[in-house]
């Protein structure tokens, strides 16, 4: 799978759990009928004894369990939610790892997400990095790598223990900031209005991983709660939104969801929150159909074929390192910026329609609006069409109603109508 994925220009990351094994369940059974008892860490499918975890004492709780996320040594050395805490410093744990990691590399991934890192103290992680050797074939173009052709992101998913520096000094980190900072923004909750983005982007490094939504906080979505700090495809509109403004700043690197749906009815004997993917009832998964606009059905939801979300991605890789300029906002609800000479977005996150003369900074021309169609053989465009004048301004009235309250165009998608 990894090489045909390769093939198509698509790299695999995998999401690697190197922190823990189970919580305190005691006796079970794996998914592929392994035996395991945590009582005794006993796990016969999985190379690692009782002397391979932290015990009560590394941790200093006596019930072995995190009980201050401020300590960073229980943070990294106790049982998060009572899960077996593998200890890094012994060599049999790392060894066992860095076969792991070696074996997924030969198969061709480009990296990995480390699950749960801030559990893991970094100079650990640092030693198992340095045995690992990618495979020579294997390249992309991500920033924060941990040598020339292999790049690793550690999720974060609270930062009460660090800055995420002492990770970023490895690799890529998640932002777990941004996609509560930007439901907030377009929900209008909390305060936040959409201009205050302008000094948020300015915090983001080239190693920040920013997402609007994942697998975990999909699962934790109440659609009722307009307090929510998570958007989902549940919530189309904003979902739309966030992506828009994620894709469109310089900043970060930026992960899109490609999900399907947390569907009780089609699934009605598993509990909500570990929904798999769309299936019958012998779990055979369904395959993913595509409609002819390219988006997806049975079950499947393919956030990454919507037309607007599909056409910010290739937004992304135009303008490139293209600074953002020409700032212009409305003290509330609309934005609206160029990114010099390669493309130009404005939001409306208001009621009312936005009307006025803004400037693109790109040459005189007619444009394809890629939030609302692309480009045909550089004729015609199946959406909108922005005039750009001579002096690089445009005038657009954008409103604030609709599934897509934004316009987007970027300097190759220009068109030359018979008109022109």
């Amino acid at each position: 799978m990894v090489r045909e994925c390769e093939k198509a220009n698509v790299r695999v990351y995998v999401d690697v759990v190197l922190n823990h094994m189970t919580s305190d369940i005691g006796e079970g059974h794996g998914y592929n009928g392994s035996a395991f008892n945590s009582d005794n860490l006993v796990y016969e499918a999985v190379p690692y004894r009782a002397s391979d975890f932290h015990s009560s004492a590394d941790c200093g709780t006596a019930s072995g369990k995190i009980e201050d996320y401020s300590n960073v040594v229980q943070v990294r050395n106790c049982k998060f939610r009572g899960r077996a805490d593998l200890n890094h410093l012994r060599e049999h744990v790392r060894q066992k790892i860095v076969e792991y990691l070696r074996r997924l590399v030969s198969l061709g991934v480009a990296g990995f997400k480390i699950d749960g890192a801030q559990y893991i103290w970094p100079q650990d992680l640092a030693a198992i990095y340095g045995q690992i050797k990618p495979a020579p074939e294997v390249e992309n173009g991500l920033d924060a790598v941990v040598d020339d052709t292999l790049c690793i992101y550690h999720e974060l998913s609270a930062l009460n223990v660090t800055s995420g520096d002492d990770y970023r000094a490895l690799g890529a980190v998640t932002d777990s900031k941004f996609f509560k900072k930007t439901a907030n923004v377009l929900r209008k909750t909390k305060g936040s209005e959409l201009r205050d983005l302008k000094q948020d982007v300015l915090h983001w490094s080239s190693r920040d991983v920013l997402y609007v939504d994942n697998h975990e906080t999909q699962r934790g979505v109440d659609v009722s709660d307009p307090k929510q700090d998570v958007v989902s495809y549940q919530d189309r509109r904003n979902h739309v939104l966030a992506n828009i403004l994620m894709l469109a700043m310089p900043q970060g690197i930026p992960r899109v969801m490609s999900s399907y749906a947390l569907n009780v009815d089609v699934q009605p004997y598993v509990p909500p929150k570990k929904l798999g993917p769309p299936s019958d009832h012998a779990f055979n998964t369904r395959p993913v159909l595509m409609k002819e606009d390219y988006t997806c059905y049975n079950g499947w939801i393919c956030e990454h074929r919507w037309l607007p979300i599909r056409n910010m991605v290739k937004f992304r890789n135009v303008v490139a390192s293209a600074p953002v300029t020409n700032w212009w906002d409305d003290s509330e609800d609309a934005v609206a910026f160029a990114r010099l000479r390669k493309g130009f977005v404005l939001i409306n996150n208001g009621r009312s329609t936005v009307t006025g003369l803004f400037n693109t900074t790109l040459p005189q021309g007619y444009y394809c609006d890629i939030l609302s169609g692309s480009s045909v053989d550089r004729r015609s465009c199946t959406g909108n069409v922005v005039r750009v004048r001579e002096d690089g301004f445009a005038e657009l009235a954008v409103e604030g109603v609709g599934d897509v309250p934004a316009v987007a165009i970027q300097a190759d998608e220009r068109v030359f109508p018979d008109f022109f």
